[in-house]
């Protein structure tokens, strides 16, 4: 019920809209699971806090009041009781900070306590050192750091419990990491990376993110922070007329990978500030096809073989083996490294990334192992491809071994024994296809590709 706070929603609208629904409570399954109740109390409990003093006795006496904190209770009871160990990551970080815009809406000391406890031990284990939320989709990082701004601005204004400075002070130190790894990951257009799964127009935008944490004094407190991309695994690199964000990090973590893609070693490159070669992006999360392509190898700017997946992602939120990436050398300019997605096929997979001024190398290797090559492999083809999906907005023109975007950047192929130029869905939002073209190109056993920027 984000909608209760649209700027252009009566207030009269949303009372209705609450009575509805708390008619209808007991036959909403799906509704009162602990997760949409962790996100829909808040949204209640904001809109409730913005109304004028005697509004809801006006509306419908007091028989309204006690009817919205009748339910509030109710559905802070399930949640209190259901907080969900089982799926852990980010849904239950929101069910503490829920449960503590539920300690101080009824000034219940039961739900702060389990709030505290749940908040810290949770911050302590899902922000990295270099500040990413560790399910590392760039999504769920804005939507936790206005979360944790939310619970940072909650304290500040009020003073309901003895020992609230410890959990503030825990709240701005996370929330400070998180702010600034969110701006160092967000492109100069103001766009994120679509790693994982990442849409756009779900969460709060970067810059409006980056305005709340000015408003909160957070920003002060980041301007002299020292930071390096580590181990969250992403990298970023700017020089003039580029800007691209590559990614050597990990499935998420180990215990719940749910939102992880199989696309080790993918990278995402904006030119002169708009995208041009992009990730598919994530239009649904319903169990299917289209979930699995998205999530799969052959959707990201990435080396495959046999187009099999790097990691096993199966069902909507499921992953199996997990590639490891072997970093050799990473350093400002250059980064190299190799991962294991397909030893179990008996190849080790290479990528080599050289950033220059107005140039970019990529160097793809697949090398084969015999003594560890599957029978069924043993002997039989195999094909290495590597893609490069490009923005819709972009125009192409292919010229043998060089494809020209926009007419002012070119894409040279070196090593390869193919080119094709094919169409994808890009899905830049949940529930949006755009049509746009991917580069697919065959080779054997290294691709040399050179990616140079220059003037129109």
């Amino acid at each position: 019920m984000d909608y209760l706070l649209q700027e252009d929603i009566s207030k009269d609208d949303s009372l209705i809209l609450i009575d509805l629904f708390i008619n209808d409570i007991r036959s909403n399954r799906i509704g009162m699971e602990p997760y949409p109740i962790s996100l829909r109390a808040v949204n209640w409990i904001k809109f409730l806090s913005l109304l004028p003093v005697g509004y809801l006795k006006e509306y419908n006496g007091p028989s309204m009041i006690t009817k919205i904190n009748d339910s509030l209770c109710y559905q802070y009871q399930i949640l209190e009781k259901n907080l969900e160990y089982h799926i852990l990551g980010n849904h239950l970080l929101e069910n503490g900070i829920s449960l503590l815009f539920g300690a101080f809406y009824f000034r219940e000391y039961k739900l702060w306590s389990t709030a505290v406890k749940l908040i810290a031990h949770e911050l302590n284990e899902q922000i990295l050192q270099d500040g990413a939320h560790f399910e590392l989709s760039p999504m769920y990082h804005q939507i936790l750091t206005d979360r944790l701004l939310d619970c940072i601005n909650l304290l500040q204004n009020n003073k309901v419990f003895e020992n609230q400075g410890s959990l503030y002070d825990l709240l701005v130190h996370k929330a400070s990491l998180m702010v600034r790894w969110l701006e160092k990951i967000t492109f100069s257009s103001g766009d994120i990376p679509l790693f994982n799964d990442s849409a756009f127009n779900i969460s709060p935008s970067t810059i409006d993110i980056l305005k709340y944490a000015c408003r909160l004094g957070i920003m002060e407190k980041i301007s002299d922070m020292e930071f390096e991309f580590s181990d969250s695994g992403y990298r970023k690199y700017s020089d003039g007329k580029y800007e691209l964000i590559f990614d050597i990090g990990p499935t998420g973590p180990n215990y719940q990978p749910g939102h992880a893609h199989a696309d080790t070693f993918t990278f995402e490159l904006q030119i002169d500030g708009s995208p041009a070669i992009v990730d598919t992006g994530t239009s649904t999360y319903n169990k299917g096809e289209r979930r699995l392509l998205e999530r799969g190898s052959v959707s990201h700017n990435i080396t495959t073989i046999n187009d099999k997946n790097s990691s096993d992602v199966w069902s909507g939120h499921r992953i199996g083996r997990r590639a490891n990436v072997i970093v050799e050398n990473d350093d400002p300019r250059t980064l190299s490294c190799s991962h294991t997605g397909y030893d179990h096929m008996g190849y080790r997979v290479y990528r080599t990334l050289f950033t220059e001024p107005e140039r970019i190398i990529i160097v793809d290797k697949t090398i084969p192992n015999r003594n560890k090559l599957r029978s069924k492999y043993l002997n039989k083809e195999t094909r290495a491809t590597a893609r490069l999906h490009i923005h819709p907005d972009r125009t192409l023109v292919e010229n043998g071994q060089t494809i020209t975007v926009d007419g002012k950047t070119d894409i040279v192929f070196h090593g390869n024994s193919k080119i094709r130029i094919k169409d994808f869905w890009y899905a830049p939002q949940f529930n949006q296809l755009v049509k746009s073209k991917v580069i697919e190109v065959e080779f054997e056993d290294e691709l040399r590709t050179i990616i140079s920027i220059r003037d129109a």
